[in-house]
């Protein structure tokens, strides 16, 4: 049975084949009916049109936009993560994987993932760039957009509340890539953008400052309520007290290209994506390799539970479970209430 899809300008494509066959199929047609477009065009529609807008007609010169767009949307309608980057399991075992591309937020279910809450597909709308996910002191989602430059409350019906912004008035934040809470609930966030992490009350309101960290990727609180960072800056991971004093953990720049950090009594994990590669952390030592290379492509997200890690890999576009003793496998059957950590980071 065909259907529409929004993205084809009325072409009607059955899904069957568009999931045998990938976007390609689909790009492919295109192609084919822009070159006899063109050949039409030649004869039909004079040099120098003026009355056409510029690029209206160019679906060719568009292929890489059409391509990933009609990936996304056959991949959300197949079930399959288009571009994951963060992870985060609930009490109940419940896994929620934020989705750049989806836009939006996957969850678990017994048979599989499906789609919780699905963000606009128009830039500064509601999370139409969603990049991290945490849960709040109360067990709720907390979803961080770029987008819109906000961190959004997501109800267990998929309800979304912004929490900083006003309608009249845009807020601190500039681009969230990571969300920790604390044990008051108050809800910390690190902006690549303005090179800080902020703090954001529990109930919403307007920003602080907590700390000025260069690029600031990743965030984790320990059992002594020590804010742990993972950034780019001179020294790559940063401990901070609760009063905002702040020491070294890692000195130098050990990683390639680290992406987030999580905190397990007294290691941290740390996904590093140009070294396709999860290292542990102690303080006043060198990162150790736990996990590196194959089938690891691009880590970045994690989140903790009792047996291990859950590892998000944007390029596999897969969840991975990694022991703590280094051992890799699949990640995306459910997960139960009794293997899930009482765990709040992205």
């Amino acid at each position: 049975m065909a259907a529409d899809c929004p993205l084809t300008s009325g072409h009607c494509v059955p899904i069957s084949l568009l999931r045998e066959y990938g976007a390609e199929y689909l790009v492919s047609c295109r192609r084919r009916r822009a070159e006899r477009e063109s050949t039409d065009s030649a004869v039909r529609v004079p040099e120098k049109d003026v009355s056409r807008p510029r690029g209206l007609r160019q679906p060719v010169a568009n292929r890489a936009a059409l391509l990933l767009a009609v990936t996304a949307w056959a991949s959300s309608s197949a079930g399959e993560f288009v571009h994951p980057l963060d992870v985060v399991v609930d009490a109940e075992g419940t896994v929620y994987v934020a989705d750049r591309r989806l836009p939006g937020v996957w969850r678990s279910t017994k048979t599989g993932f499906e789609p919780f809450v699905v963000g606009a597909k128009r830039f500064r709308e509601p999370l139409n760039a969603v990049r991290c996910i945490a849960l709040d002191g109360d067990g709720r989602l907390l979803v961080g957009d770029s987008a819109t430059r906000e961190v959004y409350r997501i109800g267990s019906k998929g309800h979304v509340v912004g929490l900083t912004s006003k309608p009249s008035e845009p807020g601190a934040i500039g681009i969230p890539n990571d969300i920790a809470v604390d044990s008051n609930g108050v809800i910390h966030v690190a902006d690549l953008e303005s090179h800080r992490i902020w703090r954001v009350p529990a109930r919403g309101g307007k920003p602080e400052e907590f700390a000025s960290v260069r690029g600031p990727r990743g965030l984790d609180f320990d059992e002594d309520g020590r804010l742990w960072v993972v950034c780019h800056g001179e020294d790559q991971v940063l401990r901070f007290t609760p009063d905002g004093r702040s020491e070294v953990v890692v000195a130098g720049r050990p990683f390639r290209f680290p992406n987030d950090i999580v905190v397990v009594g007294e290691t941290a994990y740390v996904t590093d994506g140009y070294a396709k590669s999860v290292l542990a952390v102690r303080t006043g030592e060198r990162p150790n390799v736990l996990r590196k290379g194959g089938p690891l492509s691009n880590p970045v997200g994690l989140t903790a539970r009792k047996d291990g890690l859950i590892v998000v890999d944007s390029r596999a576009r897969r969840l991975f479970r990694v022991g703590f003793d280094g051992t890799i496998g699949d990640a995306e059957e459910p997960v139960g209430p009794d293997d899930a950590t009482e765990h709040t980071t992205e």
